[in-house]
Parts: C-alpha cells; sequence; structure tokens
C-alpha cells in the first residue's frame, strides 16, 4: 500500500514524510490551537474512562486503585485546566481574525 496525493498520484514514503513534513512547518496558529485541543479533549475522555474503570473495578485491582484514582483526578484537573486555556486561545484568535476581517470590509467600501 503506497501513499497517494489529494489529487490521486502515487508517491513514495520518503515523498509523503517530506510532504508531511512541509505541512506541519505551515500551519497557523490557528491550526496548531485547533488541532491541540482536539487532542487534548481526546486525552482528558481517555483519562476521565480510566478513572471510571479503575472505581468499577477498584475491588478486583486492589490498593493499586486507589493511587490510580489519585493519578487520574490529577491528570483530569490538570489536562481539563489545559483544554480551557486552549479554547481561550482559539477565541482569542477568532476574535482577531473576526475584527480584522471587519476592517477589510470597511477598507472595500
Amino acid at each position: 500500500m503506497s501513499p497517494t496525493t489529494k489529487s490521486g498520484e502515487k508517491i513514495t514514503w520518503k515523498q509523503f514524510f517530506t510532504l508531511w513534513k512541509v505541512g506541519i512547518a505551515n500551519l497557523t496558529p490557528q491550526q496548531r490551537i485547533k488541532n491541540e485541543y482536539r487532542g487534548t479533549v481526546i486525552t482528558l475522555l481517555g483519562f476521565f474512562a480510566s478513572l471510571v474503570a479503575v472505581i468499577v473495578m477498584r475491588e478486583k485491582i486492589g490498593l493499586l486503585s486507589y493511587g490510580l484514582i489519585l493519578i487520574f483526578l490529577g491528570s483530569i484537573i490538570t489536562i481539563g485546566l489545559k483544554a480551557l486555556g486552549m479554547k481561550q486561545q482559539k477565541k482569542v484568535f477568532d476574535n482577531i481574525e473576526k475584527e480584522l476581517g471587519e476592517v477589510d470590509d470597511k477598507q472595500n467600501i
């Protein structure tokens, strides 16, 4: 299975990774925040699901479950605050973009 471009052209894996590296380097700050926010939310959901699983299975896991519960709670708080900060950054970027769009519209009048 070889990779293909959006146009359907088959390329080598070396070409693919070269194009991928260029694409990652050209991401805008808004795209970076958006992607990082998505990943953080997915991580947060994983920690939450793990916390629920440890609580449900705590009798089978034993004393280790209490340590895992503390670790997952701390991680949920930390990752949750990180996600909140990224959401606020995204909102700032969106407001700046909106303001710039309004300035462009007024100049075109």
